[in-house]
């Protein structure tokens, strides 16, 4: 499973997917083979079998995607017989898993995936990138409210070494002067009560966008964070890369033009990659997640 993706591949790693494919495919069969041969001995054993079953449900759905639609194809034919097994009792799953027609369709998908496999060598169509807009050379601002007791943990001076003209105030006064003269394309504003704080923020004298550092790690003060137009949320220590590594993408979405965020949630490994790595060819912005729970 995958936790997270920063970046994904090449531009020109389409081939290299579908030999990750091939791979992931070979491993798969081989759990599937095992399956078979357990389930051969006992087919009343619920855990093997839904395996077996979601095993199935995952290559149906990802063989045509990665240029393989016979996996697909004589795939859909094994999830018709164990669709049904999943609402029936057990007792009645080895009439069907020991069938003619279950093993006969079994045989010829597991054929077919060992024929992708041979062929994986094969390109996939590949299409030209978008050339992404080049951002202009203006200084890039940011302004930085940091109240007395407030740990900045070197974010200032790692902003100057990546190139960014830097301005602190210690105080909500200060700051809005300081954003009338710097006219910044990103603020941090640390706070220790983010739900009290956030209406003054949403207020500065500014349209650049926020980020917040607070010690407060609860649902509430992120969400007032929200709905207040800040654009990240970080607890303290925060980890000092990955809150340069958003001001980036929030200046990457400044001197853009307009681009789409696409979240996608899917436990697929592979079939994430894949529409991780299209979307981005086609210019859109893309967080990746495997798990439900992790979306919010």
């Amino acid at each position: 499973m995958i936790t997270s993706i920063k970046s994904l591949y090449s531009p020109d790693s389409l081939v290299s997917l579908q030999s990750d494919y091939a791979a992931h495919l070979k491993a798969l069969l081989a759990d599937i083979a095992q399956l078979k041969t357990a389930l051969g001995k006992d087919a009343a054993q619920p855990e093997r079998v839904q395996k077996l079953y979601h095993l199935i449900h995952n290559l149906c759905g990802s063989g045509a995607t990665f240029g393989f639609p016979t996996i697909t194809q004589t795939g859909l034919r094994v999830h018709q017989h164990l669709k049904p097994l999943m609402e029936r009792d057990a007792s009645e799953w080895p009439a069907v898993l020991r069938s003619e027609s279950f093993l006969h369709d079994l045989d010829i998908f597991e054929r077919a995936c060992n024929h992708a496999i041979a062929n994986s060598a094969q390109p996939l169509a590949r299409s030209a990138p978008r050339t992404a807009p080049q951002a202009n050379d203006a200084p890039r601002r940011v302004c930085i409210l940091c109240p007395p007791g407030c740990e900045l943990n070197d974010v200032d001076a790692q902003l100057r070494h990546f190139g960014y003209v830097v301005a602190i105030a210690d105080t909500l006064e200060a700051f809005k002067d300081t954003i009338r003269a710097h006219a910044p394309d990103v603020l941090i504003a640390y706070s220790d009560m983010p739900e009290r704080d956030m209406p003054a923020l949403a207020a500065l004298p500014s349209e650049a966008q926020m980020i917040i550092i607070s010690p407060v790690e609860s649902f509430e003060a992120r969400l007032a964070a929200v709905r207040s137009g800040a654009m990240g949320y970080f607890t303290t220590p925060a980890d000092v890369l990955q809150v340069i590594d958003k001001i980036e993408q929030l200046m990457a979405q400044t001197h853009a033009a307009p681009e789409y965020h696409v979240l996608i949630v899917d436990d697929d490994e592979m079939l994430m990659k894949f529409y991780t790595h299209a979307l981005k060819r086609g210019g859109i912005m893309v967080t990746s997640v495997s798990s439900p729970k992790e979306a919010l």
